[in-house]
């Protein structure tokens, strides 16, 4: 599929805007973000190849009933058997093409915001490691900087998720991304994000594990519009451990 044609490269940054902060609340049902304040892209499934995911590696991933209010959408994926990096699924913010490897792939310009806001659940298995993909570390055949001949690509900027068996609201400061260590060594830019990513992480306790995780309602946050969530501390360290929006009582 084409979102239509448009003179970007992956050298080009569409430029955030506050105007409408919402990524994608899944209630349209496909695998199509928002078209809003110029952002383009698709939800992609990806994996290391060695088990099973549902969708499949080259299914376009669709949502699913199962959402906030039981009868709504949201995006879902689950599998086992992964035994060297894992897998999950990732989302593009400036890409007309459906593909990761297409050369309209571009970065978009996060630097208005601070942060993302999503809804999420899944089983107590599932490792998961919410990412912010910049071309610094994406490679060159999929709108990065990075070349594939060298070791390190994809050590990705992001941090650790812990979910429940219940829907929970998330917000991650982008100041508390940081990488694994385990690759190419690069500063976090905003202004260089390429997609979202969303990862079941393989470690050595977990080999071959089984994971199930859901997503729900991505919308952008910055200083100058009133949070999509209640109010929350934010740390802003590396050392940074995402915790859900407490519950509010009456």
């Amino acid at each position: 599929d084409d979102l239509g044609n448009r003179n970007t490269t992956a050298g080009d940054a569409t430029a955030a805007s506050a105007r409408d902060p919402r990524i994608d609340d899944l209630e349209d049902g496909d695998d199509r973000i928002l078209q809003v304040a110029g952002r383009r892209g698709f939800w992609h499934v990806f994996n290391d190849g060695t088990g099973e995911q549902t969708p499949g590696l080259y299914e376009a991933p669709l949502p699913s009933l199962g959402g906030l209010a039981g009868d709504g959408l949201a995006m879902h994926t689950s599998g086992n058997g992964f035994v060297d990096w894992g897998a999950g699924i990732e989302v593009d913010l400036n890409n007309p093409g459906s593909q990761v490897t297409d050369p309209r792939r571009a970065s978009y310009d996060l630097n208005a915001y601070q942060g993302v806001s999503f809804q999420a659940r899944g089983s107590a298995s599932t490792r998961l490691r919410f990412q912010a993909v910049t071309r610094a570390v994406a490679t060159l055949d999929e709108g990065g900087r990075c070349d594939p001949s060298q070791e390190g690509c994809f050590d990705t900027h992001g941090v650790d998720i812990e979910l429940r068996d219940t829907w929970r609201e998330f917000r991650v400061p982008f100041a508390a991304l940081s990488q694994g260590g385990w690759g190419q060594q690069e500063d976090f830019d905003p202004r260089q994000v390429l997609a979202f990513a969303f990862q079941h992480i393989v470690q050595e306790d977990n080999v071959g594990s089984s994971f199930d995780f859901w997503l729900d309602d991505l919308v952008l946050y910055g200083p100058e519009m009133s949070s999509p969530l209640p109010h929350m501390d934010e740390t802003t360290t590396n050392d940074f451990t995402p915790r859900a929006v407490p519950e509010t009582t009456d």
